[in-house]
């Protein structure tokens, strides 16, 4: 039985929850050979596993790598490593500075660059939108199963994900998006990506979480400076070093394309 079968196999038995598909691999539990052909042949989507040559090799480097990464869409998004790509999460509620500000620099990002994030409310789901708007290429990464849009009000940028960008989720279909889940989604973001952009968020969020997986990964904190002095994270993490970014120049900059 090959092994991206039997991981598959595992990943919707136990729902994408990572320590139960491990220690089914670790302790080797019993698997019956038709279960797993039957779970491959009916799947409702595509997916790559760790062992696929298509599987992004930076993602084997992060913390609980994905085991399988069930997709719809333009795979070939993934190619070139993390060398063209930038995460950018935030708040759910971002001001309209901050809206405007991020609309100017996707607007301005080199065309070769693809904009990864969560598809959440806010600056993930403005991120996705403009990218969309202004052609460049986008990756969503969900927090659910791909049958899942959360929130519905996103629902015509993930179906033009879906179609014509790449929409990703280590949660087979079925799974329904929980809090739980965003924290680990967005360790995949952040592996995917060469850079993380941060346009606003606060000081305790999980944005910020994000922020310190990437610097523990070793990679570049961009964020744009806040007037909010007393909740930011984007202004703690500049003071902390992040480097401050005023427009798409100074973002493309740290690509080279």
């Amino acid at each position: 039985m090959e092994s991206r079968k039997i991981l598959i196999y595992l990943a919707v038995k136990y729902r994408g929850d990572w320590d139960a598909i491990y220690e089914a691999v670790k302790n080797r539990v019993l698997m019956k050979p038709q279960d797993i052909e039957n779970t491959v042949s009916t799947l409702s989507c595509n997916a790559i596993t760790f062992f696929d040559k298509e599987y992004p090799e930076e993602l084997k480097k992060i913390f609980r790598p994905p085991f399988v990464l069930f997709y719809e869409g333009n795979i070939s998004l993934l190619n070139n490593g993390i060398r063209n790509k930038i995460a950018i999460v935030g708040t759910r509620e971002p001001s309209a500075y901050s809206i405007s500000a991020l609309e100017k620099i996707v607007e301005g990002l080199n065309e070769n660059i693809v904009v990864v994030s969560g598809l959440a409310k806010g600056i993930d789901g403005y991120s996705h939108r403009f990218a969309i708007k202004y052609k460049r290429n986008t990756i969503a990464i969900l927090g659910s199963g791909l049958d899942y849009c959360y929130p519905i009000e996103n629902e015509d940028i993930y179906n033009e994900i879906k179609e014509k960008h790449l929409l990703m989720s280590e949660y087979p279909p079925g799974v329904v998006p929980s809090q739980d889940k965003f924290p680990a989604r967005n360790r995949i973001i952040m592996g995917l990506s060469k850079v993380v952009f941060v346009p606003e968020a606060k000081r305790r969020s999980g944005s910020m979480i994000t922020v310190a997986l990437a610097l523990d990964a070793g990679k570049d904190i961009l964020c744009l400076p806040s007037n909010n002095y007393g909740d930011s994270g984007c202004n703690l993490c500049i003071k902390n070093g992040a480097h401050l970014v005023e427009n798409a120049e100074d973002v493309n900059d740290f690509f080279d394309l």
